[in-house]
């Protein structure tokens, strides 16, 4: 069998294909419809063709796998849909070719399906599949609305990751594929770096040129419309061209055969849909992992962080590295789905009659009964099918050896990944470990460093006290001397002695003897000292008062006691009690200085 798109082209022979004119037409017309839903869809192909280059960050990784995405839609744009239009612009013309009798079969056939499809339009609302009417543009005067893709729905809201009770961080990983993808037979095609080989300033770019990865998103957002799309349409092209071969109104010669081709591209349409939904899933999920790393990569410069944040930073860079990007990056390598190209008609076995058309993919013109040798087209397709059977076996057996071979090295890979992400999950273990003591560490010294300050503090204070009490001490000792009980005593005597000296004749108290008053002073003092000094003024008191006395003996006359006539009495002893002294003498004197406390 050539190539896919020339296999119609027999069909297109003068004679090759027979059908009513009315039956031919209008199996034209379902071709020219689905023909406006390729034209649609190439309108479109843009949206899945990514423009960023680095839509999976800066890394090697990123940019081989930004690569695979590229090659699918370029693929799609230059292969798929430019096979599917010759196809069905090859099966139209030949329906029409069946129908009429035309002298310029390409030229009058491509003109009339030419004004079919401009008579046409596609059915009403399937311009708008995958659209919906929002903003598309908001300005001071108020938004502006108009139809505009309906982007897939994001998974998770993507936030940054945080620390559980234990001081781990929560970060999550990759989950792998989503139900329905499948894992090709190329196995991961794209291998991440390993996250122990980044260093902090790697995971800071990454953070940065990771802003590409909403390219993805877009990237699923098309792939989904133009499916949709598609799908509307081969399910109307479907239905209509099955439901007309399938009809007794499908007769004619070489009607069956064609009705043979038409099963077969019906089902590449309906396998092309599958594949380019799978498309959009693998972009999505690519869209989500991406993501989860950039929200948990450093956005500080390193020379701006302690180095205990910046290990911290390394940290949680690393971990969110090797669970998403790494895992991430390795599954969707292995699952952008093969898009298949369209099919025209298979070899058919022919069972015919001698003179009628032989294999649909290289139809003559049918000649008259009898003219051919009779057994010949029999044996020539025989010989052909062997050799075509031999080709198909040994193309079958080259086929198994590659998927066998491909699916060991798929095996090789995972091991390695395995082994790799072991040796990575001991690092990370090994690195949150030193963390943690590096934390104690510091809080150890944070603790030390509190209780020197404490002590230093309360020494301070200590001494501070110390050196106020020394101060008052000092102020104590710089206060003149306070006279004693015996200097009062001693002056009170030289002074009764002075008054003595100077009386001009006896008096009353000639009689009074001077040291009475000192005895009792003196027992006094010994029984309340800390009142020695008020009572040493009431005695000081006294005694001038007794030398006043003394002083008074220049009287008028003589008196008693100068003629010795006056006699000592007895001194009462509870004169010598010291039962009400405290009342007596009232409140000791203040003296020191008062303290005011600080």
């Amino acid at each position: 069998m050539g190539d896919p798109k020339d296999d119609w082209k027999g069909f297109k022979r003068p004679g090759a294909l027979k059908l009513e004119n009315g039956v031919a037409t209008q199996a034209a017309t379902f071709c020219a419809d689905m023909l406006d839903i390729i034209d649609l869809a190439v309108g479109d192909v843009s949206r899945v063709v990514p423009t960023q280059a680095e839509m999976f960050g800066h890394l090697p990784s990123g940019h081989r796998l930004t690569d695979e995405f590229v090659k699918a839609g370029k693929r799609f744009r230059d292969e798929v849909l430019d096979n599917h239009k010759k196809i069905l612009n090859d099966m139209a013309q030949s329906f029409l070719i069946a129908g009429n009798h035309y002298k310029n079969a390409d030229t009058q056939s491509q003109t009339d399906l030419d004004t079919i499809k401009n008579s046409r339009k596609p059915r009403e609302g399937i311009e708008r599949i995958g659209q919906s009417w929002q903003v598309v543009l908001c300005t001071t005067k108020g938004d502006v609305y108009g139809w505009a893709d309906t982007p897939v729905p994001d998974p998770s809201d993507y936030q940054r990751a945080k620390r559980d009770d234990k001081g781990n961080w929560q970060i999550g990983k990759y989950g792998g594929l989503p139900s329905g993808l499948k894992v090709t037979d190329k196995g991961a095609l794209v291998d991440a770096e390993p996250a122990v080989s980044l260093l902090y300033e790697d995971f800071l770019k990454l953070a940065t040129s990771l802003g590409g990865v909403y390219a993805a998103k877009d990237v699923a957002t098309g792939w989904k419309r133009i499916a949709d799309k598609l799908d509307a349409g081969f399910t109307d092209f479907n239905a209509n061209i099955s439901g007309l071969v399938d009809s007794e109104k499908w007769t004619g010669h070489g009607a069956d055969s064609a009705k043979s081709a038409v099963h077969v591209y019906t089902g590449t349409g309906t396998a092309l849909v599958q594949a380019m939904k799978n498309m959009s899933t693998v972009s999505m999920d690519a869209y989500n992992w991406g993501k989860n790393t950039q929200v948990n990569m450093p956005n500080s410069p390193a020379d701006t962080l302690s180095p205990e944040n910046k290990n911290i930073e390394l940290g949680l860079a690393r971990d969110a590295y090797a669970g998403w990007y790494e895992q991430g990056i390795a599954a969707t390598s292995t699952a952008i789905p093969e898009l298949p190209l369209p099919l025209g008609p298979k070899p058919q076995q022919n069972n015919s009659t001698p003179g009628t058309p032989g294999t649909p993919g290289t139809p003559g013109t049918p000649g008259t009964p009898g003219k051919a040798t009779p057994g010949a087209p029999g044996l020539q397709n025989q010989q052909q099918q062997q050799e075509q059977q031999r080709k198909l076996q040994e193309q079958a057996d080259q086929q198994r050896k590659a998927i066998e071979e491909q699916q060991r090295r798929a095996q090789e890979q995972q091991a390695q990944r395995e082994k790799l992400q072991q040796q990575q999950e001991q690092q990370r273990a090994a690195q949150q470990a030193a963390q943690q003591a590096s934390q104690q560490a510091t809080q150890m010294a944070s603790q030390i460093g509190q209780q020197l300050s404490q002590a230093a503090q309360q020494m301070g204070s200590q001494l501070a006290t110390a050196a106020q009490q020394a101060a008052q001490q000092a102020g104590l000792a710089g206060l003149p001397t306070l006279p004693t009980l015996k200097d009062l005593e001693e002056q009170a005597k030289k002074a009764l002695g002075t008054a003595s000296s100077k009386g001009g004749g006896p008096g009353p108290g000639s009689a009074a003897k001077p040291g009475g008053v000192g005895q009792n002073l003196d027992k006094a003092s010994k029984l309340f000292p800390r009142v020695e000094a008020a009572t040493s003024v009431s005695a000081t008191g006294a005694r001038a008062g007794l030398a006043s006395s003394a002083g008074m003996g220049m009287g008028p006359g003589p008196g008693p006691g100068a003629q010795g006539q006056q006699k000592e009495h007895k001194r009462a002893d509870y004169l010598d009690s010291t039962e009400h002294l405290e009342d007596a003498i009232g409140d000791a004197p203040v003296v020191v200085k008062p303290i005011v406390e600080q």
